[in-house]
């Protein structure tokens, strides 16, 4: 099989470029390798700090088999990456006492990502080994020709007889281009987009973004490692030092020029959260986590407020009877409880404004710049520094929200900035305004299509 064409000129969207097609098929006759043979530690580390596509040292996907044997895919709250990455290869090298892998979210709180992957699942089924087998090599023959601009990592997934094939960028995308690109792939192939069968990352899910296990990672399923048949990335990676923040961008020899989210200071951090609403004394700990939930809810981000209960948790004095998964489990119910509450409370109008909005952070903001419409006064003020720290993103991505809900006639503009003395203000259109609830409905099409 011959390496595919890898360029380093800046593409603004993700897409296939069509190009004569060979009357030959894709094979991979070469045996596959373990990630531990393939790369060095430092190649492997450097591989999955990229796959962190800019989040926090907090924010992947542990694979492992907990006390009771059962198998888990969990996002990490408390476990850092860089010990985890470690971890992980130290498994794929048969020296780690016990196993464990890792995976990566598709996305960042940009709703961002600088990579994607295809899963074609088998199962140890025959038929479906048969058909993993060549829908991968479909999919790595039509990006070697289509998209020369991308770097590929094809590999196994476990021995399932399943395939995974990874695809990166030298640049972040949205992730709605990611999901476009990504099913025009499996769509040009021949391959249906269903479990089982083949599923994309980033997939359509509105919550948390589907994580996935990086290649040649540790599969507790079925207690095997993925082997890497082709890799077209860790050369780009080499001459790259590691990175000193949380992440690298992709593109070659250069430091990243996005900025990463904001770090949530203040009152309204995981901490002080915690710490406002601390368990003190016994049998306090699920009042104090309603309490928490109550006032989180309308001020930040859920996974804000989900830092918080788990902090609340650790920091408890005396240290509650209840797990802290069990406490996160009870947070998870507190919050559903109050979404369902308050979605009921909406006008019919602002509930369709907020179903129409395609993204989980436009969601967020619209919950809370609604809970800062509710004054005495007929505007509000809206600073996008604000804005961004209780939504944990930049200070760009705050900007584009409030000027897209103005586009969307969600916020009406109402007086200026004034330089270094007063925020701009704005009323709250979306209850008064039917054609927001329209202009939303069009955006998530648009953005689907």
């Amino acid at each position: 099989m011959t390496a595919p064409q890898n360029g380093t000129d800046a593409v603004s969207v993700l897409m296939l470029r069509a190009r004569p097609e060979l009357p030959m098929h894709c094979y991979f006759l070469a045996n596959a390798r373990r990630a531990s043979v393939m790369w060095t530690r430092d190649d492997y580390r450097t591989l999955c700090h990229r796959m962190l596509n800019g989040n926090g040292d907090h924010q992947f996907l542990l694979c492992y088999r907990d006390a009771q044997d059962k198998v888990r895919f969990s996002k990490a709250y408390r476990a850092k990456a860089s010990a985890r990455i470690d971890w992980a290869f130290d498994t794929m090298c048969d020296t780690a006492k016990r196993k464990t892998g890792i995976g990566f979210y598709p996305c960042n709180g940009d709703d961002e990502s600088c990579w994607g992957a295809l899963d074609f699942d088998a199962h140890n089924s025959e038929e479906r080994i048969a058909r993993a087998y060549v829908f991968a090599g479909k999919a790595f023959d039509l990006l070697c020709r289509e998209a020369p601009n991308l770097w590929l990592i094809a590999g196994t997934s476990g021995e399932s007889g399943g395939w995974h094939v990874f695809i990166f960028s030298p640049h972040f995308h949205p992730t709605d281009q990611w999901a476009r690109f990504l099913r025009e792939v499996a769509d040009r192939i021949g391959a249906p987009l269903q479990k089982g069968v083949c599923e994309i990352f980033r997939g359509n899910n509105r919550g948390l973004k589907y994580g996935i296990r990086a290649p040649g990672s540790w599969n507790p399923k079925d207690d095997s490692l993925g082997l890497i048949a082709f890799d077209g990335v860790t050369e780009h990676l080499k001459s790259l030092s590691l990175p000193k923040r949380s992440f690298t961008s992709l593109d070659l020899g250069q430091t990243p020029k996005r900025k990463t989210s904001v770090d949530l200071v203040g009152s309204f951090s995981p901490l002080n959260l915690a710490k406002e609403f601390s368990i003190t004394s016994p049998d306090t700990r699920h009042d104090r986590l309603t309490k928490l939930v109550g006032f989180s809810f309308f001020q930040v981000a859920r996974e804000i407020a989900r830092r918080a209960a788990g902090n609340q948790h650790d920091k408890a004095s005396p240290t509650p009877e209840t797990s802290l998964q069990e406490h996160l489990k009870d947070f998870d119910a507190a919050w559903a409880g109050m979404e369902l509450d308050w979605r009921r409370k909406l006008t019919t109008t602002e509930r369709q404004v907020f179903d129409g909005l395609y993204s989980d952070t436009d969601r967020t903001a619209f919950r809370i710049l609604h809970n800062w419409a509710k004054t005495d006064s007929p505007d509000f003020y809206i600073h996008c520094g604000t804005l961004a720290n209780r939504l944990s993103v930049t200070l760009q991505t705050g900007s584009n929200i409030r000027r897209r809900f103005c586009s969307l006639g969600i916020l009406q503009p109402t007086a200026p900035y004034v330089a270094h003395r007063l925020a701009a203000r704005y009323s709250w259109a979306a209850n008064a305004e039917p054609k927001a609830a329209a202009n939303c409905a069009a955006l998530a099409v648009a953005v689907e299509r």
